[in-house]
């Protein structure tokens, strides 16, 4: 069993940001839930998993929740001091947002008035997300996949985690994944790092 983080594919963000990406805002209030929660015995190192129960309503959405973070991020302007808008009209607005490309920012964001932010928008218009940003299935079809088969040698490691911490202010998401067995395969979108003399 191997254990890795493959780099997905990812082009330079065109246009600086004129802040930093911050997580108590720029995140969904609500989680992609996990089917099976991972226990490691502090003894052992061994993991065991076990079903949640009740079984999650919202789950296999991890590259969901990542990728429209970043979209949001990139391509959403938020003003709460103007007036909300009926649900079909974000609606609109959240597709219009989900076709933009990941890789750059946009010169004319799309407006989200009536919220401060992505994490007051969810936390209000939850159902409305999860609706419109894509199904689970897009968690799964990734078109990096396929490299997975392959051994990843330390170095190669090495390499990847360098390339991923000079791309960090781009947001790339990266696929965590374990292979052939997948106890852990996971969608997750870098904002920060620190670079330490051992890791």
């Amino acid at each position: 069993m191997q254990q890795t983080v493959e780099k997905s594919k990812s082009q330079p963000i065109s246009r600086e940001q004129s802040r930093a990406f911050d997580f108590s805002r720029d995140t969904f209030a609500f989680p992609n839930e996990l089917v099976w929660e991972y226990r490691v015995d502090p003894v052992t190192r061994q993991t065991t998993t076990f079903k949640n129960n009740p079984p999650p309503t919202y789950a296999h959405h991890c590259f969901v929740v990542v990728r429209a973070a970043k979209q949001f991020f990139l391509h959403a302007k938020f003003s709460p001091a103007e007036t909300a808008l009926p649900d079909a009209e974000y609606t609109t607005r959240i597709r219009q947002l989900m076709r933009r490309s990941p890789e750059k920012t946009s010169a004319d964001k799309i407006l989200m008035p009536g919220f401060a932010n992505l994490r007051e928008f969810t936390a209000a218009k939850k159902e409305l997300l999860q609706a419109h940003c894509g199904g689970a299935w897009q968690s799964y079809v990734q078109r990096g996949n396929w490299r997975m088969v392959f051994p990843f040698s330390r170095s190669h490691q090495e390499r990847a985690a360098k390339t991923l911490l000079q791309r960090i202010g781009q947001l790339p998401i990266v696929h965590v994944v374990t292979f052939p067995r997948l106890s852990i395969n996971h969608g997750i979108m870098l904002f920060d790092a620190i670079d330490s003399e051992d890791r």
